[in-house]
């Protein structure tokens, strides 16, 4: 029996990771890899936070298990919605699952839900932007400009439209958003839009792309999902990417570093209209939401992002400037977004070997994921100003050994 893998696995190419300290990840040979990609965009503070780990063990000990069924709640799972109280004072309502795809799945109900109750059931479409992702699972698949997950036979009960993305010309994006909304008038019931797209490349969005936004909200009356499941906790320079966009999100999703990576919690925060116009008792329920081992561990994280990211910004600030250092006769432009990142190649370049190369030359990056032309990066804000020079040296050195043809 094998574990169904996202790609394809055999033998030769599967590694076998068995621990991992700081930055630093290692397999069943004994290889040392450092880990440029934070896991999957979720462990922003490295591997080595006992003080995670710490509170983790404590509650296992404490209550290792119990749910938010039978009008219920674990004592730390209420603490930790009310530190959310605090961080999101718009947002008065929070549902926990395990993953990002389920936090923008209820995202997209919720959505439904108030269009359909407020008497506007055939407000029922999503608009998502170019190179998007959102998620695995049949609802947000939908709404990922992604083809290797979408379900193209699939019948799911709204539609949806792609928005296209000009990242030179915000006001362009803008412009094509309004052309789509007034095409669809009375259609839409949403937007869902990740402040920095992650997996597409790494292109993000900035304040006054936002203020536009907001000016389209009001006039065409949609509600605005905020994807921060992967720019939230610390990614973009503030704990989260709403905090210095100033944008107000109808429906915020987390997920992915909410516990450091350490354990599978997500959560779908949502405004008091959403839910005082639908309904109070929603059907929606998981086994493992609110999951007090979470919980405690989101805890811990939020404590100690809040204490690392300012002493952060001085060595990410080095890194933008080293990573400007890169270079190849195929490589196009460089995107940074604090410390995500992301290399964009000519048409045709084969990103996927350039993945495999990273690997050999004890590097993670990844190729060719939303974009075949593309590897992106994200590297702990824990790294040091010598790992960020041995990052980029390696990435260097693999660019140097690429010829950058497709296979």
């Amino acid at each position: 029996m094998e574990i169904l893998s996202f790609g394809k696995v055999n033998e030769s190419n599967l590694r076998r990771i068995v621990s991992a300290t700081g930055q630093w990840v290692v397999d069943t040979n004994g290889n040392r890899y450092f880990d440029s990609m934070s896991g999957l965009w979720c462990v922003p503070l490295g591997y080595s936070q006992e003080s995670i780990k710490v509170k983790m063990s404590e509650q296992l000990q404490m209550l290792p298990f119990y749910h938010n069924f039978f009008h219920t709640q674990t004592e730390v799972s209420y603490q930790l919605t009310k530190r959310f109280e605090q961080l999101f004072p718009e947002n008065k309502w929070i549902y926990y699952s395990c993953s990002g795809s389920a936090a923008n799945e209820i995202a997209l109900k919720i959505a439904l839900r108030y269009f359909e109750k407020t008497g506007r059931p055939k407000q029922n479409g999503f608009v998502y932007m170019q190179h998007s992702y959102h998620g695995t699972s049949l609802g947000v698949s939908q709404v990922s400009d992604q083809n290797m997950i979408k379900f193209t036979g699939a019948r799911v009960s709204f539609p949806s439209w792609r928005c296209d993305v000009n990242e030179f010309n915000h006001q362009q994006t803008l412009k094509n958003l309004e052309d789509l909304l007034e095409q669809k008038r009375g259609e839409i019931a949403g937007l869902i839009i990740e402040p920095v797209i992650g997996a597409g490349g790494v292109i993000g969005f900035d304040k006054s792309f936002f203020s536009g936004l907001s000016d389209l909200r009001a006039k065409y009356g949609f509600k605005v999902i905020l994807d921060e499941v992967v720019t939230g906790f610390g990614k973009t320079g503030s704990l989260f990417a709403c905090n210095h966009l100033e944008f107000r999100a109808d429906i915020v999703t987390l997920g992915k570093a909410m516990t450091n990576g350490y354990f599978p919690l997500a959560a779908t925060l949502m405004s008091d209209e959403l839910i005082s116009e639908t309904v109070r008792w929603f059907n929606h329920g998981y086994t493992f939401s609110s999951h007090p081992v979470g919980a405690a561990a989101c805890l811990e994280t939020l404590r100690l992002m809040e204490s690392i990211l300012p002493e952060s910004q001085q060595v990410i600030g080095f890194f933008k400037d080293e990573i400007q250092k890169v270079s190849h006769s195929r490589l196009r432009h460089i995107r940074v977004q604090n410390c995500m990142g992301a290399l964009v190649f000519d048409r045709g370049v084969s990103c996927t070997e350039l993945e495999e190369l990273a690997w050999l030359n004890g590097i993670i990056v990844r190729g060719g994921s939303g974009d075949p032309n593309v590897i992106c990066f994200c590297l702990p804000i824990t790294s040091s100003r010598e790992e960020i020079v041995h990052f980029v040296s390696a990435l260097q050195n693999i660019l140097n050994q690429f010829k950058g043809d497709k296979k």
